[in-house]
Protein backbone atom coordinates (compact mmCIF):
# COMPACT_ATOMS: atom_id res chain seq x y z
CA UNK A 1 0.00 0.00 0.00
CA UNK A 2 2.54 2.25 1.19
CA UNK A 3 4.94 1.51 -2.39
CA UNK A 4 1.54 2.48 -4.13
CA UNK A 5 0.88 5.83 -2.11
CA UNK A 6 4.58 6.89 -3.05
CA UNK A 7 4.44 5.85 -6.64
CA UNK A 8 1.30 8.11 -7.30
CA UNK A 9 2.73 11.17 -5.47
CA UNK A 10 5.33 10.81 -7.92
CA UNK A 11 2.76 10.83 -10.73
CA UNK A 12 1.32 14.12 -9.37
CA UNK A 13 4.30 15.68 -9.82
CA UNK A 14 5.89 14.05 -13.12
CA UNK A 15 2.70 12.06 -15.61
CA UNK A 16 5.41 11.21 -17.79
CA UNK A 17 7.63 9.04 -15.36
CA UNK A 18 7.46 5.36 -17.07
CA UNK A 19 9.61 3.71 -13.85
CA UNK A 20 6.40 5.18 -11.61
CA UNK A 21 3.90 3.93 -13.86
CA UNK A 22 4.98 0.18 -13.77
CA UNK A 23 5.86 0.16 -9.84
CA UNK A 24 2.25 1.36 -9.84
CA UNK A 25 1.50 -1.76 -12.08
CA UNK A 26 3.61 -4.16 -9.50
CA UNK A 27 2.57 -2.80 -6.64
CA UNK A 28 -1.73 -2.92 -7.64
CA UNK A 29 -0.79 -6.67 -9.14
CA UNK A 30 0.44 -7.65 -5.49
CA UNK A 31 -2.61 -5.98 -3.87
CA UNK A 32 -4.83 -7.69 -6.10
CA UNK A 33 -6.05 -4.46 -7.83
CA UNK A 34 -5.82 -6.08 -11.44
CA UNK A 35 -7.58 -3.39 -13.27
CA UNK A 36 -5.24 -0.44 -11.96
CA UNK A 37 -2.12 -2.74 -12.91
CA UNK A 38 -3.54 -2.96 -16.17
CA UNK A 39 -3.59 0.33 -16.72
CA UNK A 40 -0.57 1.69 -15.22
CA UNK A 41 1.30 -1.05 -17.62
CA UNK A 42 -0.56 0.28 -20.21
CA UNK A 43 0.15 3.79 -19.69
CA UNK A 44 4.08 2.74 -19.33
CA UNK A 45 4.02 0.51 -22.32
CA UNK A 46 2.69 3.93 -23.83
CA UNK A 47 5.38 6.18 -22.94
CA UNK A 48 8.41 3.60 -23.88
CA UNK A 49 7.01 0.70 -26.04
CA UNK A 50 10.26 -0.42 -26.42
CA UNK A 51 11.04 -1.05 -22.75
CA UNK A 52 10.19 -5.09 -21.42
CA UNK A 53 8.93 -3.78 -17.83
CA UNK A 54 5.87 -2.65 -19.07
CA UNK A 55 5.20 -5.41 -21.81
CA UNK A 56 5.61 -7.87 -18.85
CA UNK A 57 3.81 -6.85 -16.18
CA UNK A 58 0.88 -6.29 -18.78
CA UNK A 59 1.88 -10.13 -19.65
CA UNK A 60 1.88 -11.02 -16.18
CA UNK A 61 -1.98 -9.34 -15.42
CA UNK A 62 -3.22 -10.63 -18.24
CA UNK A 63 -2.08 -13.97 -17.49
CA UNK A 64 -3.21 -13.71 -14.08
CA UNK A 65 -6.72 -12.62 -14.99
CA UNK A 66 -7.07 -15.68 -17.55
CA UNK A 67 -7.29 -12.97 -20.38
CA UNK A 68 -4.73 -15.22 -22.82
CA UNK A 69 -5.28 -13.82 -26.06
CA UNK A 70 -3.95 -10.37 -24.20
CA UNK A 71 -1.21 -12.28 -22.57
CA UNK A 72 -0.18 -13.89 -26.34
CA UNK A 73 -0.19 -10.10 -27.71
CA UNK A 74 1.72 -9.16 -24.66
CA UNK A 75 4.13 -11.75 -25.17
CA UNK A 76 4.78 -11.55 -28.88
CA UNK A 77 5.70 -7.67 -28.34
CA UNK A 78 8.17 -9.35 -25.77
CA UNK A 79 9.27 -11.44 -28.32
CA UNK A 80 9.61 -9.00 -30.84
CA UNK A 81 11.38 -6.62 -28.72
CA UNK A 82 14.01 -9.18 -27.23
CA UNK A 83 14.76 -9.90 -30.96
CA UNK A 84 15.51 -6.44 -32.18
CA UNK A 85 18.82 -5.81 -33.27
CA UNK A 86 19.34 -3.51 -30.22
CA UNK A 87 18.10 -5.52 -27.85
CA UNK A 88 20.38 -6.07 -25.18
CA UNK A 89 21.81 -9.99 -24.46
CA UNK A 90 20.13 -9.78 -20.91
CA UNK A 91 16.89 -9.23 -22.92
CA UNK A 92 17.50 -11.70 -25.62
CA UNK A 93 18.33 -14.56 -23.06
CA UNK A 94 14.68 -14.36 -21.87
CA UNK A 95 13.15 -15.38 -25.28
CA UNK A 96 13.30 -18.51 -24.41
CA UNK A 97 10.99 -18.36 -20.98
CA UNK A 98 8.80 -16.04 -22.99
CA UNK A 99 7.72 -18.42 -26.09
CA UNK A 100 7.10 -21.11 -23.05
CA UNK A 101 4.69 -18.80 -21.21
CA UNK A 102 2.80 -18.26 -24.48
CA UNK A 103 2.33 -21.44 -25.92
Amino acid sequence: QEALANCKSILKEDRSCYEAFVFVGKAAFHLGEHQQAEAAYSRATGLDGKNVLGWQGLAEVHAETGAWDKAAQDYAALVQLCGAPDADAGVRAKVPGFLRRAA
